[in-house]
């Protein structure tokens, strides 16, 4: 599998080890790439390293789990009748010897039932951020660690997909308590995208993706939901800048994609998105305890844009039109002094002088447009999707 890492991220596929028969565990690998087997009675002691471990249990009962001083600190209880399976994940918080005690416990009557098995996959460290990318073209694992409780929008592309309904391709989400979330896609046929809304609680989530015989490059991208994001013009660019961690959403789960950006807000997002670094430690009397105070070291050292005066920024006022024009003719070195495209809006001789060939030049090439097919509105406060969009444009 192939993993696009944003901040802190990490997904680690170990080993798959089962257990075959009643008081004996069978090691195998979960990939031809490893070669390890081993073999472990019930209550034996098992090192385990920090994370996350997923358990595929066919038990009904309880399982005891113990750390490594000996406590007991989890009992993980099992529903599961023969062939259907508990999803359970368990937070190794401890490196060292764990081990199991197993209470089979069938309904009175049930007279037949297979040898009791646990699956699980050893040594995963959950992705810490709801935001990320994952790939491969096999069956896979992943679990990430959600901070709240909160909808997520998750995009799966399928890429050559000609199975047949034979040949079906599962994905789910499971939450932390073990439970079936939402059978994210179910594919059969030729098939190749979807895209879901699902809840998801706080802590460890799981999306399990089962290939069973197909062949095909499956994608997809996990971001918040961002429901006003929904059917607005400027979606997909939204979303995309989302995904690549240019922008975000705020903490009460919407973007607000029409309300104004800030002239911080637009430096830390045009940083981001064209890469640029070195700053000089220029400061302004306003920026010495802003949060920004280095994206607009950067942005005015690389002559992105300037300071209102020479001892203030203005960090907080929103920014305009005008001004967003003039950092993006700056970082792309254009100008152009004969306003034939300016001069085709009603409104252009309200361009501040400082301003005209850099918004004349950003018109000429295609990077920012009219406010209407009439209207340039120079002075007015630039929207948070505007900003996305426009910079999304520049090569």
């Amino acid at each position: 599998m192939r993993l696009k890492i944003k901040k802190s991220m990490v997904l680690v596929l170990a080993l798959l080890i089962t257990i075959c028969t009643s008081n004996v565990i069978r090691v195998e690998a979960a990939s031809q790439d490893y070669n390890f087997t081993n073999k472990l009675e019930d209550s034996q002691k098992v090192n385990l390293q920090r994370g996350a471990l997923l358990l595929d249990v066919s038990l009904r009962g309880e399982i005891e789990v113990y750390n490594p001083n000996n406590e007991h600190v989890y009992t993980l209880t099992s529903n599961s009748v023969q062939d259907n399976k508990s999803k359970i994940i368990l937070n190794i918080n401890q490196q060292g010897q764990w081990y199991f005690k197993i209470k089979e416990n069938y309904p009175q009557g049930h007279t037949y039932y297979e040898p009791w098995e646990i699956y699980y996959t050893q040594n995963i460290t959950p992705i810490e951020d709801e935001m990320f990318e994952a790939s491969g073209n096999n069956d896979d694992v992943i679990v990430f660690n959600s901070k709240k409780n909160q909808t997520l929008n998750i995009n799966i592309i399928f890429k050559d997909n000609k199975g047949s309904e034979e040949e079906s391709a599962v994905i789910n989400l499971i939450n932390k308590d073990g439970e079936l979330s939402k059978e994210l896609l179910y594919l059969e046929g030729d098939k190749t995208t979807q895209r879901v809304k699902v809840d998801v609680k706080e802590g460890m989530n799981i999306i399990e993706v089962y290939m069973t015989n197909r062949n095909v490059e499956w994608s997809m991208q996990v971001q918040p939901s961002y429901p006003d994001v929904d059917n607005h013009w400027a979606e997909t660019q939204i979303r995309d800048f989302v995904n690549k961690g240019y922008t975000n959403g705020y903490e009460d789960g919407t973007f607000k994609p029409d309300g104004s950006i800030t002239r911080a807000e637009f430096v830390s997002i045009f940083n981001r998105v064209f890469a640029i670094t070195g700053g000089s430690g220029k400061v302004f009397n306003d920026t010495q305890n802003h949060w920004a105070k280095e994206n607009i070291d950067i942005a005015v050292t690389n002559g992105i844009c300037k300071g209102k005066s020479d001892e203030e920024f203005n960090p907080d006022d929103k920014i305009t039109r005008e001004e967003a024009a003039v950092m993006v003719a700056n970082y792309k070195k254009i100008s152009d002094s004969d306003y034939d495209k300016i001069k085709q809006y009603t409104d252009y001789d309200q361009v501040s002088e400082w301003a005209q060939t850099s918004l004349e030049a950003v018109v000429e090439n295609g990077y920012i447009s009219g406010k209407t097919p009439t209207t340039l509105e120079p002075k007015s406060s630039m929207t948070r999707a505007e900003a996305v969009v426009i910079l999304s444009r520049i090569k």
